[in-house]
């Protein structure tokens, strides 16, 4: 396993293990029932989400990243 693999293995588990991923799901299905999906559309369509959404997704990732890789 290369360097990088190793440490993109390491985020991964401490991103489950803190809750944090689970946190963020929660935090997108909220966003998209906000933005009237309901778990037929949301399956159905799932590659498709609003850009704002994933933004948010985004930023709240990259936060993840710099609390925790210092």
């Amino acid at each position: 396993m290369s360097e990088q693999e190793k440490i993109r293995a390491a985020i991964s588990r401490q991103f489950i293990e803190s809750g944090e991923k689970e946190r963020m799901m929660q935090l997108l299905k909220e966003r998209l029932t906000d933005a009237g999906w309901n778990d037929k559309l949301y399956a159905y369509c799932r590659g498709t989400v609003n850009e704002s959404v994933k933004k948010e997704i985004l930023t709240e990732i990259k936060k993840f990243l710099s609390e925790n890789l210092e």
